[in-house]
């Protein structure tokens, strides 16, 4: 599918469905007209970096309370570009609300963001595919003692599955870090 028929398609639905953000939903989505925004953010492969510009959408995910991200690599005329198709709903409240943890709350989120950022750096992957900064906050503020637990935090049932045991692992060895 070329460029300039998605861009009619966009058009085509945004005017039809009156949906935010210039995006249409998925066909699932298309039958129930619910009040969640869509945005279609598109991030180039910059060469000369070796990587994508991929600032506008992490600065979207951490203003956002994201439901779900569809994810795809298409190349044109020789560029290689990420889209991210986003179904989201607005954060009331602004910040990741770090202050509000206490030092425990506070070195947990450090030890998860550092096993998080060394996790993406070893797999060559943007550190919010495995958490967003706002998970982590989530997963301190919550205390979870399961993977089950994991997975009932807004956005991490997959992730749960995925990383859950190491996600403990983190918070336990900081627990007992803090009682030596």
């Amino acid at each position: 599918m070329e460029i300039t028929e998605v861009a009619w398609q966009v058009r085509l639905a945004t005017k039809h469905w009156g949906v935010q953000g210039g995006t249409f939903p998925p066909a699932s989505r298309l039958e129930e007209r619910r009040f969640i925004i869509y945005k279609l953010i598109v991030c180039r492969f910059d060469r000369d970096k070796g990587s994508f510009d991929d600032s506008e959408f992490e600065k979207f995910c951490e203003e956002h309370q994201i439901l779900s991200i569809e994810k795809q690599f298409f190349n044109v005329e020789g560029n290689v570009y990420y889209s991210f198709f986003i179904e989201y709903q607005r954060i009331k409240k602004r910040g990741l609300d770090i202050k509000d943890l206490d030092e425990q709350g506070r070195r947990k989120y450090d030890n998860l963001r550092d096993w998080r950022n060394e996790l993406a750096l070893n797999e060559g992957i943007p550190p919010y595919i495995i958490l967003y900064n706002k998970q982590i906050v989530d997963i301190v503020k919550s205390n979870p003692m399961t993977i089950r637990d994991l997975e009932v935090i807004s956005g991490l049932k997959n992730k749960a599955l995925k990383y859950g045991k190491d996600i403990l692992r983190v918070l336990e060895e900081t627990d007992n870090d803090l009682e030596e």
